[in-house]
């Protein structure tokens, strides 16, 4: 099996489905898929640990899922926007 990465630096984040430690730059879980929580997302390199505010163009989905104004889908469920 894979091993978990043990050195975790600013903006990485756990899977929740896996518990999967991702790098910070991974939009979804490297192991099994799954989008990262709209709560843990920090900008690339900004290493402040900010979670990214709602930016004009953003939308939320019927599930409840945090979108970025490029997306026509649902990151999480795929639903149209």
């Amino acid at each position: 099996g894979q091993l978990l990465r043990m050195n975790k630096k600013p903006g990485d984040w756990n899977c929740e489905s896996c518990k999967y430690l991702n790098f910070s730059r991974r939009e979804m879980c490297q192991r099994c898929g799954d989008p990262r929580p709209a709560s843990t997302y920090t900008p690339p390199g900004s290493g402040s640990g900010r979670v990214i505010s709602v930016l004009r163009g953003d939308w939320y989905c019927t599930c409840g899922y945090h979108n970025f104004a490029s997306r026509a889908n649902c990151l999480k469920c795929g639903a149209s926007k």
